[in-house]
């Protein structure tokens, strides 16, 4: 019993302790007393420090009491009893165990801590309680919003000092360190900070990321700060660590990144902005450029480094055709250096040709990668989003193109007459002839505009190949498909500023092949780009120049100048490349005169060429952008109307064919009396359509099974898609190429292009006869089959002339928007057919050439109704019938 009695003296002595500890702290006795705290609408989170030991069963007292009802039980008499057997076999009591008792301290201590970290928070509220728990050490509970969050919640301690990691001219870099207990309850963590000056407050900066890792941002250049941080847990924010030792930030911001002046295959010239903040009493004296090859594989390479005290340098000693890493910073003198740039990559030119002057080419980036249809290059970095210009050169070959795209390119680039270098965008093909055009597919070079060029906005060039060489016609046919294809191709361009053709100044008059290519290529363009054609005229060396008016004389669609006079800009570019001539020794008295003459008119020539494309970059800004739309909508229908050409050729070619065969049958079933007397086994001669399919190398086609026909040649529908997604269907999945407008599922997507043929085939007549009643599944007397074959021969002219009428509206619509359309009515449509038929002089044409005249008359006469002309009498037989 005296043990016992110890032992509640010793444990109330102890919980006394405790309480005397956190006597600030509300207890509460009941269940019912802490449900009030609990649930109460104010209190967010509830923080209760749990002492879960005292409301257990005390082991002495269960044992007497068992001794004492076993007593009453019996017949009184007496039982010896030990108590002290069952005492000494308990577990030792929490309050004598000294792990218990630094644990149950350490709880405390992490308790009042984190109430006093969240002093003042008026949702969350802190109390006493004994809850049944099978933890010797006293726990905390924490509620939120009335329900047990967790009955062992760990309070986080104080976080280590934070670890300065980084310091830069307006922010610091720092590492939280993790507090030592309560590590798994820390959500995030809080970061103060204060100025060096007396009166200066702490700053609290709340994260976002949950990592250790943070940033102060918004801080003053070259001043002192301290941090310190806490731990953030869900019912609050621990104690706050302690605060480091002052650190200072940067004297002032870097420099602005290094940006392109001057780039040659030995040197590089940068420039930079100043920095945009600098601190209190800090003088910026002069800049550090560091610069080293750029190498992605070796990241430890040596700075090189120049001193100036300019915003601008120049890096000497360079190797020609190499990327150079550049940054710069600002050396503040006793107050340091800012932290480097932003690095630039800058790569120097290759030198293409030494002399005087040196010649260069710029470094050109493909835009998309290899693009066999089309080149695309870029020059320079794309700064911000600004003003594009797009211009189209288009001229016959040996007119100077590649030569005055260079021209443009030293202008934009300042380069002067007395300059001992030249820049080349475009490189001529050496081992081409003048006769060849040296640029071989369409190729666009977008300049990126940079400070220091001489025009306010990027630049983009659409360099074309020459027409006119000596690969003919077909070449021709091949450079307007491919203006076409780069116009409606998504990664080609979807504005125009100007076309700009290119002739040379000596043109007296158009050829009938350069007529015939402009009208081509005009024909491309919608009626709104008129405004935006102008003429650039090359190798001028004197001021009268006939080009112009040869241009006028041709009546083509273009800007007008208030003469009346095609807008047209002069240009000398072969003087680009003119060697400067050295000082002459005394051996050369006799050429001095000539060559002081060319002296003085080398720089003129230049000035002038010069100044005539400052006026052309002057006007072209001034131009206003055309969308592409129309143009676009000009080669949607003028490809209609090609694939209405396409399917008509074969279809009147069958026609015909189909009247050839009926003649020749008829001829034959009117004298089958006589041939049979003569040979029973008389053979003629008839024309048979038949359909050849012709293997495709890449591109594939859109056929019809039922038709028998290439709806579509050159279909770029990926192979994922359906094939209602096919150009030629319309919205119902119906195809508009196919006579009888066929589902898309008829057709089908091959490497094959089907077109007809006409072969002739010997046949007896009763062949003939047979295969006729064959056809029709029933026999025929030579009469009804004469009779079956005229009529089938009226639908198919019938259909032909609906054929023949739709391309004569797709030819008048083409009137309507294009720019230079060739505007063929339905007569000239079919003289070109009698044309094309004389010249190939394909099997049974003589019979076509009759039956297309026959169908040329009564196109006549029809235009000659809808006009109001009075028919003539036999004209009128013919309308009648």
């Amino acid at each position: 019993m005296i043990a016992y009695l110890d032992d509640r003296e010793r444990e109330m002595t102890v919980v006394s302790s405790y309480l005397d500890v956190m006597k600030e702290v509300q207890v509460v006795y009941s269940s019912n007393e802490l449900d009030g705290i609990v649930l109460d609408q104010a209190n967010d989170y509830v923080v209760c420090f749990a002492l879960s030991y005292l409301k257990e069963k005390e082991e002495y007292v269960v044992v007497l009491e068992n001794y004492l009802m076993e007593e009453s039980k019996s017949d009184f008499s007496l039982m010896p009893y030990y108590p002290n057997a069952a005492w000494k076999s308990a577990a030792e009591k929490w309050f004598r165990s000294g792990e218990v008792m630094t644990l149950t301290r350490q709880t405390i201590h992490l308790f009042l801590d984190f109430k006093e970290s969240n002093k003042g928070r008026e949702n969350l509220a802190f109390c006493i309680a004994s809850s049944p728990n099978k933890l010797l050490t006293a726990s905390i509970h924490v509620y939120e919003r009335g329900t047990l969050l967790s009955p062992q919640f760990e309070l986080p301690s104080k976080p280590g000092v934070p670890t300065i990691k980084s310091l830069e001219h307006d922010c610091v870099h720092l590492q939280v360190n993790p507090p030592n207990l309560g590590v798994t309850s820390v959500e995030s963590y809080q970061v103060l900070y204060q100025a060096e000056q007396a009166d200066s407050e702490w700053t609290e900066v709340k994260p976002d990321a949950t990592t250790n890792q943070v940033t102060i941002r918004n801080l003053d250049p070259y001043k002192k700060y301290r941090f310190s941080c806490k731990a953030v847990c869900r019912p609050g924010v621990s104690l706050s660590s302690d605060w480091t030792e002052y650190f200072r930030t940067r004297s002032c911001s870097p420099p602005g990144p290094p940006t392109e002046k001057s780039i040659e295959s030995g040197r590089i010239r940068v420039n930079w902005d100043i920095p945009t903040m600098v601190g209190d009493n800090v003088l910026v004296i002069g800049y550090v450029v560091e610069y080293r090859r750029s190498v992605k594989a070796i990241d430890n390479q040596m700075w090189h480094t120049i001193n100036t005290t300019t915003i601008e340098s120049t890096l000497e000693g360079l190797e020609a055709d190499t990327a150079y890493s550049i940054r710069v910073s600002a050396n503040c003198g006793e107050a340091g250096k800012s932290l480097p740039s932003p690095e630039t990559v800058l790569t120097t030119i290759r030198k293409v040709e030494k002399g005087n002057p040196s010649i260069h080419w710029l470094n050109l980036e493909q835009k998309f990668g290899v693009n066999e249809s089309f080149g695309q290059y870029i020059f320079g970095k794309k700064v911000e989003q600004g003003n594009n210009k797009v211009i189209l050169l288009l001229g016959a070959t040996g007119a100077g193109k590649t030569t005055l795209v260079n021209v443009m390119i030293n202008y934009i680039l300042g380069v002067k007459w007395e300059d001992c270098y030249r820049f080349k965008l475009i490189h001529e093909v050496t081992n081409k002839s003048q006769a060849e055009s040296q640029t071989m597919v369409v190729t666009s070079y977008e300049v990126y505009n940079q400070p220091g060029f001489q025009i306010p906005y990027s630049l983009t060039i659409v360099d074309t190949p020459g027409f006119g060489d000596t690969r003919g016609m077909a070449q021709e046919k091949l450079l307007i498909q491919m203006v076409k294809d780069f116009l409606c191709n998504p990664l080609g361009i979807d504005h125009i500023d100007a076309v700009c053709f290119v002739v040379q100044a000596p043109l007296v008059r158009l050829s009938p092949s350069q007529r015939s290519i402009f009208d081509s290529i005009l024909s491309i363009f919608g009626k709104d780009v008129a405004e935006n054609i102008l003429m650039l005229v090359t190798f001028v060396d004197g001021k009268q120049i006939p080009a112009p008016e040869a241009i006028k004389a041709a009546n083509l669609p273009c800007k007008k100048n208030k003469k009346g006079q095609p807008t047209h800009f002069k240009f000398n570019s072969s003087i680009l490349f003119t060697k400067q001539m050295e000082s002459s020794s005394e051996e050369d008295d006799t050429d001095d005169d000539d060559d002081d003459d060319l002296k003085a008119l080398c720089p003129e020539q230049w000035k002038s060429t010069f100044k005539e494309m400052k006026k052309f970059f002057q006007a072209l800004e001034s131009i206003e952008s055309k969308d592409l739309t129309l143009t676009k909508k000009v080669l949607e229908e003028r490809e209609l109307l090609e694939k209405t050409m396409t399917r008509l050729t074969p279809q009147i070619t069958a026609g015909l064919s189909k009247l050839s065969e009926i003649k020749s049958l008829k001829q034959c079933l009117e004298n089958e009396n006589e041939n049979m007397k003569q040979n029973k086994d008389f053979e003629t001669e008839v024309n048979v359509l038949q359909v050849k399919r012709s293997k495709l190398s890449q591109d594939f086609a859109t056929n019809c099974n039922v038709c028998n026909l290439t709806c579509h040649t050159c279909c770029f529908l990926p192979n994922e898609d359906d094939i209602k997604s096919c150009a030629v269907m319309d919205d119902d999945g119906n195809c508009t190429v196919c006579p009888g407008k066929c589902s898309s599922s008829d057709h089908d997507r091959e490497k094959a292009l089907l077109t007809y043929v006409t072969k002739t085939e010997k046949k007896t007549i009763q062949e003939l006869k047979n295969n006729f009643m064959k056809a029709w599944g029933k026999y025929m007397s030579t009469q009804e089959m004469l009779g079956k074959l005229e009529d089938e021969f009226h639908k198919i002219e019938d259909a032909l002339m609906n054929l023949i009428k739709q391309s004569s509206d797709c030819l008048k619509r083409l009137n309507e928007v294009a720019l230079n359309p060739s505007s063929l009515s339905t007569i000239e449509y079919i003289e070109i057919l009698i044309r094309t038929e004389g010249d190939e002089r394909m099997p049974g044409f003589e019979d076509r050439i009759v039956g297309l005249k026959k169908m040329k008359a009564e196109s006549e006469i029809l235009d000659k109704i809808a006009k109001g002309v009075d028919l003539l009498p036999n004209e009128r037989k013919i309308h009648e019938r």
